[in-house]
């Protein structure tokens, strides 16, 4: 992808902020305004932002529905809340320097010395879970492309991949793509991702939905990495990696 079209992709998620002449009626529009602002500097980093009713009397709807997105940002690290002190915007919104080969994990598999492999199993768009919309601040029936691939160590299953990545960026990630360099590569080289959210799940290969891939009994204990990746103060993908019991990964720099 070229500088221009990375920035045409840049543009369309930086499209996606609202009007604030519209009724605000559920907590995820009032989230998105506010990370609209956020986004074009209205609301600085380190400043504080308005009150909740004074947000809920300008965006013409409840001050619950107010609290809610708040609270939603705040626990995201997105928003600092203090009582009697009022929400201002976090001093490190921007916790990821860009696209760097620790993302890969091609280069995990390589720097332990195997050979690296990759195929894609199946792809789609759909609705997401609960908890993945909410993760990815999706609007209601907002659709996303899920991707399910397994990586390869010297032609051993190592590393299941499932991630759902929304609009506009998913249109980018083509079956090309996705078949051949996969849509994790793709997105480390192409987009440029200035915030990431990881955490690590211990849980097992059946509830992880990767056991047949694997080869491994579904009660198999297993460790999943989770990230959300943004773009210019939006999540634009969400990706699980589960790691096949046994196999080892380094994953420090």
């Amino acid at each position: 992808m070229t500088a221009n079209e990375r920035e045409r992709v840049r543009t369309a998620i930086f499209a996606g902020g609202t009007e604030t002449s519209r009724r605000h009626t559920t907590w995820q529009s009032v989230m998105n305004e506010v990370l609209h602002r956020i986004r074009t500097e209205r609301y600085g980093v380190g400043e504080l932002i308005p009150t909740e009713q004074q947000l809920a009397a300008e965006l013409g709807c409840a001050r619950a529905t107010v609290n809610r997105a708040l609270t939603e940002l705040a626990a995201r690290g997105i928003l600092i809340r203090r009582r009697k002190v009022g929400t201002r915007v976090a001093e490190n919104i921007y916790t990821a320097p860009g696209p760097d080969l620790d993302h890969l994990m091609r280069h995990h598999i390589e720097r332990a010395g195997g050979v690296y492999g990759y195929r894609l199993l199946e792809s789609g768009w759909v609705s997401p879970p609960d908890a993945i919309a909410r993760a990815l601040l999706l609007d209601r029936d907002e659709t996303v492309l899920e991707s399910k691939a397994m990586m390869y160590s010297d032609d051993l299953p190592t590393c299941h991949e499932r991630r759902w990545t929304r609009q506009p960026v998913a249109q980018q990630l083509t079956q090309e793509v996705l078949e051949t360099i996969g849509a994790n590569e793709w997105l480390v080289g192409n987009v440029n991702l200035d915030r990431i959210e990881t955490v690590v799940d211990a849980t097992t290969a059946g509830d992880a939905g990767c056991a047949e891939y694997m080869g491994a009994d579904a009660a198999s204990p297993v460790l999943s990495f989770l990230t959300c990746a943004w773009m210019g103060m939006r999540p634009v993908t969400y990706v699980q990696h589960t790691l096949t019991p046994g196999r080892r990964v380094p994953i420090s720099p």
